[in-house]
């Protein structure tokens, strides 16, 4: 029994042997390391473990599969820096576009302003040239040539008296002259001459009715130079007595008025027109005896 009792005794104390793996026997050293490690429990896992699972946990994909992924990624990439490049050029396009309205709107405001300025430089020329012609042009004046011409009057009765009167059995003419003056000569196309008595000078028309005109042809007349026309009194051109006074006493008025159409030498039309009152002064009148161009209204009196 005490035999038995000891054999138990040492069995116990012999230690107990580890499986054996499949693989190589480890040396004693790294069972020593192993039992180390048991004995620590505070000990961190080494890093080789951790990668070791990390990777048995990763899928593996087949290389055709990882093949066509790299090539969606490249065409994708292909196509963002192609897009990226077409936005470029879209916003360069439209800097450029913008650029060239701008010098457009500012070629318009320079077209503008150089014809501003060539419209204002011709109308300058135009002026000049108008001046010039202006200056050169002729001009056609009207004057009487008897400027207080005898009144004409049939003789009343049978007195040998008023036949010896000035002026009787006398026609009533006016007598006009014209004449051009100015640098270049005149051409005249047609004139008309009329000789009215009438009551009262508020009885005269306030535009002038020449009649008929008489065309002269471009007669030419050159500076200087003068032509003269008659027109007898109308309707009658001899007064009788009593008709002669009255005129010199101012009861009744004589009046003469025409127009003169003429071309300058560069064929412009022009007109003279005049108008005259046969004046008698009255009562210390300090104006003269003749025809002057007062008591007439303004359309008598031009010049173009």
């Amino acid at each position: 029994m005490k035999w038995l009792i000891v054999a138990v005794l040492i069995l116990a104390q012999q230690p107990a042997k580890a499986p054996e793996s499949k693989g190589a026997a480890k040396p004693n050293g790294a069972q020593i390391a192993n039992q180390a490690d048991a004995t620590n429990p505070k000990q961190k896992p080494s890093q080789p473990a951790t990668i070791a699972t990390q990777t048995a946990n990763t899928p593996i994909l087949p290389k055709d599969h990882v093949s066509a992924v790299s090539e969606d990624d490249q065409r994708n990439e292909t196509e963002r820096k192609t897009h990226e490049e077409d936005l470029k050029i879209q916003r360069k396009i439209v800097w450029f576009t913008g650029l060239l309205v701008f010098v457009g709107f500012i070629q318009v405001g320079v077209m503008v302003l150089q014809w501003l300025m060539y419209r204002r430089q011709a109308g300058i020329m135009a002026d000049q040239i108008i001046t010039t012609r202006d200056t050169e042009r002729a001009w056609v004046i009207a004057s009487p040539v008897d400027n207080a011409p005898v009144l004409g009057f049939i003789p009343g009765g049978e007195s040998n008296m008023e036949r010896h009167l000035v002026g009787a059995d006398k026609h009533n003419v006016f007598s006009c002259s014209f004449k051009t003056t100015g640098n270049s000569p005149a051409r005249l196309v047609e004139s008309a001459i009329r000789y009215y008595k009438v009551e009262r000078l508020e009885d005269i028309p306030s535009e002038p009715d020449y009649g008929e005109r008489i065309p002269l042809n471009d007669l030419p007349l050159v500076p200087g130079d003068s032509i003269g026309f008659i027109q007898f009194l109308e309707p009658s051109p001899i007064l009788n007595r009593i008709e002669s006074v009255r005129v010199t006493r101012q009861e009744c008025f004589l009046y003469a008025f025409g127009i003169m159409v003429y071309r300058d030498a560069y064929t412009r039309l022009h007109e003279t027109r005049f108008g005259f009152v046969y004046h008698f002064p009255l009562g210390g009148d300090p104006r003269e005896k003749g025809f002057r161009r007062d008591g007439l209204p303004q359309a008598y009196n031009q010049a173009t």
